[in-house]
């Protein structure tokens, strides 16, 4: 992912799983990444990416958010897209609210049982990619490497679109980062 983010860019993270993958990129501009400061507003990223390219139209924003929080602002690529924003939006798709499964009961992650998330932690699976094509933009579902690669390439030859990919993960997935808690 390095190699994709260069420095006509901006990252962009929801605070969470994404912000801990997102925070080892290496993001050679001043103000290059956003994030909210704590878990005050699920669902931030998204809303500011939106923000952060009227703000800033040169650059080209890339999100990265989790599913539990695109459910709460999906509905802003249908702005995005009438206003004629190329962000692209990586939305990690593990079926759950991780981040708040981590924060009641890390331990689950290293279960191996998604059995054992909490009920209100389970999310209603929906296809990502097929809504933001519903609200006019560009979707990928991507389930490899290979996957992600291909789609990767083919958003590099589509800089002024909308773009998301439906990053589908295993339900117990989490950021190296968060290891400590888990094990």
């Amino acid at each position: 992912m390095d190699s994709f983010v260069d420095d006509s860019m901006l990252v962009l993270a929801d605070i969470g799983f994404s912000s801990f993958g997102a925070m080892n990129f290496k993001i050679r501009r001043r103000s290059g990444f956003i994030s909210q400061a704590a878990y005050a507003s699920i669902g931030y990223a998204v809303g500011a990416t939106l923000g952060a390219k009227c703000a800033s139209p040169d650059l080209r924003p890339v999100t990265f958010t989790g599913d539990g929080s695109f459910h709460m602002t999906c509905q802003t690529i249908s702005t995005m897209v009438k206003e004629g924003q190329n962000p692209i939006i990586f939305v990690m798709n593990n079926g759950i609210f991780g981040i708040e499964q981590w924060l009641v009961d890390a331990k689950v992650f290293a279960s191996n049982d998604p059995g054992k998330v909490a009920h209100t932690n389970v999310l209603h699976r929906w296809h990502y990619s097929k809504l933001t094509e519903a609200f006019g933009g560009r979707g990928w579902a991507v389930e490899t490497l290979a996957d992600l690669d291909q789609a990767l390439a083919e958003i590099k030859e589509l800089p002024d679109e909308l773009c998301l990919i439906d990053v589908r993960v295993d339900e117990l997935s989490y950021p190296e980062d968060l290891a400590w808690r888990v094990n």
